[in-house]
């Protein structure tokens, strides 16, 4: 027997082929808390920036425009060229009003365009030529020569009789009926002046009435529609438009419309 004490021989660990050393574990371990801990720390910075970013964009207004003179949808037309990519408007015809959605720069700026557009209702003139156009030469002492000169700019024709001729007077928003001489019938709605210059007509119609027949001449046939439309005119602007082609493109019915804002009569001094 040795006298000296027994040692425990404790066999050495052997790695799996392929495995990673015990102490690049360990290392690996620590990069990956390291780099976990980086992330928690920088992602406070991350949200606030962000944050800041949303509120940054512009902020959307609801605003209603409740007018008290003009038909509120006589101005959608004139809202929705306004509007930003973020608004929105809407017609509520019950209460006469806009319901505008958008920025507050852009309601600023609808805001005194339909203070401006909400006027009471105006007097207009209305001055109506209506003409047989031809290849003629002869033009009637009634023809008012602009007429000749606009319509001789973009017609072949040189020749006009004058058919009916009308002088109007109405206000915004009434509806228009008249007899044009005694074969046509002329109505329409009028609209609301824009900026003082810009007037739409609402279902502008003209109409020819066929002559009466049977023995006696009683029976009165459908009138004919010649058009039915919406014109948009310009203050003092001579607006004319072919009606029909009587007989080929030798011959056309042609109306002639200007429209102003009717100047009350000055008091006597």
């Amino acid at each position: 027997m040795s006298d000296h004490p027994a040692i425990a021989r404790i066999p050495a660990e052997r790695a799996a082929p392929g495995a990673l050393p015990s102490s690049c574990r360990v290392a690996l371990s620590r990069l990956a808390a390291a780099l976990f801990a980086l992330a928690l720390f920088a992602l406070p910075a991350v949200l606030p920036a962000q944050e800041g970013e949303k509120d940054d964009a512009p902020s959307v207004a609801t605003y209603a425009f409740s007018l008290q003179h003009q038909p509120a949808s006589e101005a959608l037309a004139l809202v929705r060229r306004l509007l930003s990519p973020l608004g929105t408007v809407e017609l509520q015809p019950g209460d006469n009003t806009l319901v505008v959605r958008d920025t507050k720069a852009v309601l600023a700026r609808i805001e005194p365009l339909l203070e401006q557009f909400d006027h009471p209702p105006q007097p207009l003139r209305f001055d109506v030529h209506l003409l047989h156009a031809d290849s003629g030469g002869t033009v009637d002492p009634g023809v008012p020569a602009e007429v000749v000169q606009r319509l001789g700019t973009y017609l072949r024709y040189d020749g006009y009789r004058l058919l009916a001729k009308a002088g109007i007077t109405s206000r915004e928003g009434e509806d228009v009926t008249y007899a044009l001489g005694d074969g046509y019938n002329l109505s329409f709605r009028a609209g609301t002046v824009l900026a003082g210059q810009k007037l739409k007509l609402h279902d502008f119609r003209i109409q020819r009435k066929p002559p009466a027949t049977g023995p006696d001449k009683s029976r009165q046939p459908e009138p004919r529609e010649l058009i039915h439309s919406s014109l948009n005119l310009s203050r003092e602007k001579l607006f004319t438009m072919i009606l029909t082609r009587e007989a080929g493109p030798a011959e056309a019915l042609v109306v002639a419309i200007t429209f102003d804002l009717e100047r009350a009569p000055e008091a006597k001094r």
